[in-house]
């Protein structure tokens, strides 16, 4: 065997010899996987100054009623195909009659939808989720930072994703008024 493989081979036999330590190992390696993966920085498209961690994604697309029941790795595969995006005052996010392929999880800031007034943790353009091929309102900006999901990589994960199947089905239903799912 080459070098490399001699000590590999080594290190797994004393690994085998010392069951506590692959025990230990084990444990510390989903704490090890997030302080790596923490590191990992989204930049927000507006600024490029600040910056949100793939965990802060999905910290804030759990928020939203929607994405809140999601196992951990479906929120992490829809995060890792999100854009974290700042809109200034006045600025549409989306308007009624344009396509619908892209859905929205206020972050920081406020938005204003027929009116009302909507702040962190709302969904934005759920008719993109399989309700609707086009917005059915316009959604102004206050002065909001939102994390913006392309829609077709939800619907693909929902193919694999029972939970994710699940709130797209609850979502659709309460769009055309069925009460109890």
């Amino acid at each position: 065997p080459f070098p490399s493989e001699a000590a590999a081979a080594a290190d797994a036999s004393w690994v085998e010899e010392s069951p506590e330590i692959l025990a230990k190992l084990r444990a510390r390696f989903s704490d090890l996987h997030g302080e790596i993966y923490r590191e990992t920085a989204v930049r927000l498209a507006a600024t490029g100054q600040e910056e949100m961690t793939p965990v802060d994604v999905m910290d804030q697309l759990a928020s939203a009623a929607f994405f809140k029941d999601l196992r951990v790795g479906d929120l992490e595969e829809i995060a890792l195909r999100a854009e974290v995006v700042h809109f200034e005052p006045g600025t549409p996010l989306l308007e009624e009659g344009a396509p619908a392929d892209r859905t929205f999880v206020l972050a920081e800031g406020r938005v204003r939808r027929n009116g009302e007034v909507l702040e962190a943790g709302a969904l934005l353009g759920d008719e993109a989720l399989g309700i609707s091929k086009v917005y059915r309102s316009t959604v102004v900006s206050d002065g909001a930072t939102v994390v913006c999901v392309p829609s077709a990589p939800v619907m693909e994960l929902a193919h694999v994703s029972s939970a994710l199947g699940i709130e797209l089905i609850r979502l659709a239903a309460g769009a055309y008024g069925v009460q109890a799912l």
